[in-house]
């Protein structure tokens, strides 16, 4: 973008920086400094530096700098001359030669192409007004020097640019105050420049998520911003900072070009990203922009780009699950993220970019406030594991005690915690709303969910089946992280949680999904259960003893997994032999302590 250089009136840019609308900004005079010298304090440096440049011409014929006060003016008695006499005789140099070549010092800023090639000319003198030691750095680094065999062009070009840019900007952020010309060509560059992005937002793709000139655009236009002084800053900040709100509000969460200079830039200005749903709520400075994202949509593509702006790691695979649940608590206030998301492999980026595609998925399904309802009464945190169908199933049951079909329903029991796999996510694939959908961190907690059933009106003729899902082995089952039986009867039925949803629902069928539901044991051949009766061990035994008259549906001997066979909506539970490549679908009913082979499908509804 080739910027147009025109003057404006410091009183009108400084009005503007107050509040101006997002339209384009017209300039309109010429100021004072350009017209002619600037009365009073920074008049008086000017003069200062013109009798300075006697002096240097009187060095040149005496040999030595006339020190008296023969340059002083007798007007200079109000202080300014104090100011003046602090700079040394370099730096005002410096500044009448930046002031005299404004234009040209302005592109050295912008890193102009042009001034790398008149770097690398080889000019030293020229040089040395902007970078005074090129002669030691060309003498001590080969790639900066034409002449050796290690010369590197691109790397000459971008190291001589870079610190030929960074000694002009120090100057200018220290003595601004003495540079109007260069302050007032600045001035404009920004003014140039949020006109640019204003006008090139409009017609931005967010789907190309290459370099375009509305991304340069705002790259310099940040650029620019940030080598400014505090004091001009400031006159741009609310436009600055509404444009680079707008700029992430656009970008694709998949962008890997820009988000984090933008959030960055964002964060140094008092607006770090991992408080964005909060202060979009409490703060009024907060850009607008971005707080009509947070405020009315539920799910944004912002919080894919915060996630990832939190990426750590060589590729930034890792997150800090600490900064996400602080974020996301925020952003859906009442909700709590799931424990996956808090455990070791919950801070892999994948898992929180998946909570947050869940929570979008079940907000479109529900709606957030209902989302909140079934977290706060039936414990529902993993809302990817539920499918939207189930989650309305659940709702109508809670409000009303029955099915919309006024068929008998399933409920599925999980832990709210201990999945460290995933596999509950298999309940997902079920489309019925003749389920009713919990998480519980402890048996114990199922007492209340049968409360609150009786209370919206069920009776023993509204459920028939239960599917019990958890992790095991042949000495425990874990219905979660904080919670684990042993095989015992007893040990089940002192469980009054379960004893209460059992016996008050009615319940008939018990599916039990775990691994190990039986013990292996050397009497039987692994694998297999015959269709006589048959007397085992294991957690599905223990079921059928503590709860006489219940049938018990699981699988073998094994390590098992199940998923939902799509159109029927019914189980399938593998069972695979440790250390052996063989596996069986068979699965097993165990009622009153006997097991037998289950020739039937698993049926969920």
């Amino acid at each position: 973008m080739q910027l147009v250089m025109t003057e404006t009136n410091t009183t009108n840019i400084s009005a503007a920086g107050e509040g101006m609308p997002p339209s384009r900004v017209v300039e309109e005079s010429l100021s004072s400094e350009t017209k002619g010298e600037k009365p009073g304090f920074l008049g008086r440096i000017r003069k200062a530096v013109g009798n300075l440049a006697l002096r240097l011409i009187a060095r040149g014929k005496d040999g030595q700098a006339n020190r008296d006060n023969s340059g002083a003016d007798s007007e200079n008695s109000d202080g300014a001359e104090e100011t003046a006499e602090t700079l040394d005789d370099e730096t005002l140099q410096r500044i009448e030669e930046i002031e005299e070549r404004c234009d040209f010092y302005v592109d050295i800023l912008l890193e102009d192409s042009d001034i790398a090639d008149m770097l690398m000319s080889g000019k030293y003198e020229e040089i040395e007004k902007f970078i005074p030691n090129i002669r030691e750095l060309v003498a001590s680094d080969g790639r900066l020097n034409p002449e050796s065999e290690d010369y590197d062009f691109d790397y000459a070009g971008d190291t001589l640019l870079r610190l030929a840019r960074n000694s002009v900007k120090e100057l200018f952020r220290r003595q601004y105050e003495h540079m109007p010309k260069l302050t007032d060509k600045l001035r404009h560059v920004m003014w140039e420049l949020i006109n640019s992005v204003r006008s090139l937002a409009d017609s931005y793709d967010p789907s190309y998520i290459f370099d375009n000139e509305y991304q340069h655009s705002m790259f310099e236009l940040i650029g620019v911003e940030r080598m400014l002084p505090e004091g001009v800053a400031k006159e741009f900040r609310d436009m600055v900072l509404s444009e680079v709100a707008r700029y992430v509000t656009m970008l694709n969460h998949n962008c890997d070009y820009g988000y984090k200079t933008t959030m960055k830039w964002l964060e140094d200005r008092g607006f770090p990203p991992c408080y964005w749903p909060r202060d979009a709520r409490e703060r009024e400075d907060f850009p607008e922009p971005l707080r009509q994202v947070l405020v009315e949509d539920a799910v944004s593509h912002i919080d894919h780009l915060v996630i990832r702006y939190y990426g750590r790691g060589d590729r930034g695979e890792w997150v800090d699950a600490e900064v996400m649940h602080k974020y996301f608590e925020a952003r859906w206030l009442g909700m709590i993220p799931s424990e996956i998301c808090g455990s070791y492999d919950g801070n892999l980026i994948y898992y929180w970019h998946q909570w947050v595609n869940d929570m979008d998925k079940v907000i479109d399904g529900v709606g957030l406030d209902n989302a909140k309802k079934l977290q706060k009464e039936l414990g529902i945190t993993h809302f990817g594991d539920w499918s939207p169908e189930t989650l309305r199933g659940t709702l109508k049951l809670l409000e009303t005690g029955r099915t919309e079909s006024g068929n008998p329903a399933t409920i599925i029991v999980r832990g709210a915690t201990g999945d460290h796999n995933g596999a509950a996510g298999t309940y997902g694939d079920i489309e019925s709303p003749n389920t009713f959908a919990v998480e519980i961190n402890h048996t114990s907690d199922l007492s209340g969910v049968v409360a609150k059933l009786q209370q919206a009106g069920v009776d023993s003729n509204t459920f028939d089946t239960v599917v019990l899902f958890g992790h095991g082995s042949e000495k425990h089952f874990f219905m979660s992280s904080d919670e684990k039986i042993p095989p015992n009867p007893r040990k089940w039925c002192n469980k009054k949680g379960m004893r209460s949803l059992i016996e008050t629902l009615g319940i008939g069928t018990i599916i039990l999904d775990l691994c190990h539901p039986l013990v292996r044991e050397k009497r039987f051949d692994a694998l297999m259960v015959g269709d006589k009766p048959q007397q085992r061990r294991g957690t599905a035994v223990a079921l059928s003893k503590a709860f006489p008259g219940v049938q018990v549906i699981s699988g073998l001997d094994g390590a098992t997994s199940s998923y939902i066979i799509k159109g029927t909506g019914n189980m399938q539970i593998t069972t695979e032999d440790k250390g052996t490549i063989n596996a069986s679908s068979m699965t097993a009913v165990t009622k009153n302590g006997l097991t037998r082979v289950h020739r039937e499908e698993v049926k969920i509804q």
